[in-house]
């Protein structure tokens, strides 16, 4: 019962986005806040039911219109990348049902990357994350 209503606000509130900018700017304001909102989301992304991500990923890509929701889930991503990829690499959800797939969004787009680098240390995580990625991969004799 309570997925089912998570998954009908989600609908709603991605058909509300859809209607017109003010609501969509609205909306992006509500959940914004990459504490108390985005990071325990994306945290939670791989574990989530498929019906859940479905309908949150629409409405992340709706919310993707907004440039300063943008960079807020920008944040959000590098600040929770290395926890993500590293139960992703223990054999934890399915990558390219991963909202970690979105991050084309704002990756492609020079001072979204910039801003990471400089403000989120986004090339130390990656590397990190690669490393550690690697580590777990390696075979044990």
């Amino acid at each position: 019962l309570m997925e089912k209503r998570a998954q009908c606000v989600l609908t709603w509130l991605n058909v509300i986005s859809q209607s017109c900018d003010p609501l969509c700017h609205q909306v992006s304001v509500a959940i914004h806040d990459e504490v108390k909102y985005l990071i325990p989301l994306l945290r939670a992304d791989l574990k989530l039911p498929r019906h859940i991500t479905h309908v949150w990923h629409g409405l992340l890509l709706t919310l993707l219109a907004v440039p300063s929701f943008k960079a807020h889930l920008a944040n959000a991503y590098a600040d929770t990348y290395r926890q993500v990829t590293a139960e992703y690499a223990r054999g934890l959800g399915i990558l390219d049902k991963s909202l970690y797939t979105l991050s084309v969004q704002f990756l492609n787009r020079v001072t979204y990357v910039q801003d990471l680098v400089r403000e989120r240390n986004l090339l130390d995580i990656l590397s990190t994350s690669l490393l550690e990625t690697l580590r777990v991969a390696i075979i044990k004799d």
